[in-house]
């Protein structure tokens, strides 16, 4: 599968891991497509280029999905959209 600029790209978790690469895609021409649980860590990446989606199923269109979550309850809110019903993990 090739993809171009021309073919958005989707992620799934702008924190340590997709900011970064948010970054790098808007710097090469790509269209970014973001979405997050962290309001804030969205409102990051949205300031780095990206575009946010109110919901994880609008990532559906996109050509390439990026899941960049810290655990398996999150991965399960990326298909409902909701926030898990654990606590956030606590920080190091």
């Amino acid at each position: 599968m090739t993809i171009t600029t021309a073919d958005p790209v989707g992620i799934v978790g702008v924190g340590a891991m997709g900011l970064p690469i948010v970054r790098y895609l808007t710097q090469a021409g790509f269209k970014v497509l973001c979405w997050d649980l962290d309001e804030g860590r969205l409102s990051d990446a949205v300031a780095d280029g990206g575009e946010a989606v109110a919901s994880s199923a609008e990532l559906g269109a996109c050509r390439a999905l990026l899941v960049l979550v810290p655990a398996d309850e999150d991965v399960c809110s990326v298909r409902t959209s909701s926030k898990p019903s654990r606590s956030p993990a606590p920080s190091l």
